[in-house]
């Protein structure tokens, strides 16, 4: 995790609770402390792979001037949250800000706030198996997606048994989609993901071949990539209809991808090979 850092920030600003301060104004230090996925700056050296503390500045002057604030917490919280809302590759800010002079008869240094502002995304996760206890291997998926305490399973969809895809020599499947809200990266997402297929003895002998569990990232907000380690959305998420089905189960109606609802993509997909196997998974 890499750490860009824009230390006492100066401002002349009005904020605060008494009245005086909103008339007089005062001096304002702002220090940001913002956490990211930055490492594919480290070879490219490329501004694109990272965030530019210049944009930073700009986006804390410009919240700093937007209104007065009658307490400190508000005004942290929301730089905080401009900063995670512009920049995608940042993950958490930490904020601090200090009143070096304050109203009240005391030597100090400074009065102040300190808030950490973490991002927190949707992402909707695609999980199936057909080897062994597959009801089990699934609920143990989703129990170790819960246990990481940077992610939140928050709606889990259906189970449905599905015919093979691909590979037809193998035996049926079970799927299901769980929608998730985490403050982790599309690639530490991803990265999660892979780890609990590996406790789960995931193997890759057979392309689209028999599997205890997978557990693939279908879409992370409106995130979009290209890498070959990290399409999103997935690629198949439009064409399958073992995907679509419990997808619209737990997706926000208004989700689209690639310009089409999950009801325009569903029209357009065989559904034979698909059917309900439980309304939900047994605890």
């Amino acid at each position: 995790m890499d750490k860009i850092v824009l230390k006492n920030l100066e401002f002349y600003g009005y904020h605060g609770y008494f009245p005086e301060e909103n008339v007089l104004g005062q001096r304002f230090k702002v220090t940001i402390e913002a956490y990211g996925e930055l490492s594919l700056s480290h070879t490219s050296g490329d501004l694109d792979d990272s965030v530019s503390y210049v944009d930073i500045y700009e986006v804390v002057k410009e919240v700093f001037f937007s209104k007065k604030y009658k307490i400190l917490e508000q005004l942290g919280y929301d730089i905080g949250k401009a900063i995670i809302g512009k920049f995608f590759r940042i993950k958490s800010v930490q904020v601090f800000v200090m009143k070096p002079e304050v109203p009240i008869p005391v030597t100090c240094d400074y009065f102040g706030i300190q808030q950490e502002i973490k991002r927190e995304s949707i992402a909707y996760l695609g999980i199936g198996g057909n080897l062994g206890d597959r009801e089990g291997y699934l609920n143990s998926a989703i129990h170790q997606l819960d246990f990481h305490k940077e992610i939140e399973v928050t709606k889990t969809s259906k189970v449905y048994e599905t015919d093979p895809y691909g590979y037809m020599d193998q035996g049926m499947f079970l799927n299901m989609v769980v929608e998730v809200k985490t403050s982790l990266s599309p690639r530490a997402l991803l990265k999660y993901c892979n780890h609990i297929e590996s406790n789960l003895l995931r193997q890759r002998d057979v392309k689209w071949g028999p599997r205890t569990i997978d557990v693939d990232i279908l879409t992370y907000e409106d995130y979009t990539s290209d890498e070959e380690i990290l399409t999103l959305p997935h690629p198949g998420v439009t064409q399958r209809a073992f995907v679509l089905l419990p997808l619209k189960d737990v997706a926000m109606p208004s989700l689209e991808i690639k310009g089409m609802s999950i009801d325009e993509m569903i029209s357009k997909v065989d559904q034979s090979s698909v059917r309900l196997f439980k309304e939900s998974l047994d605890k």
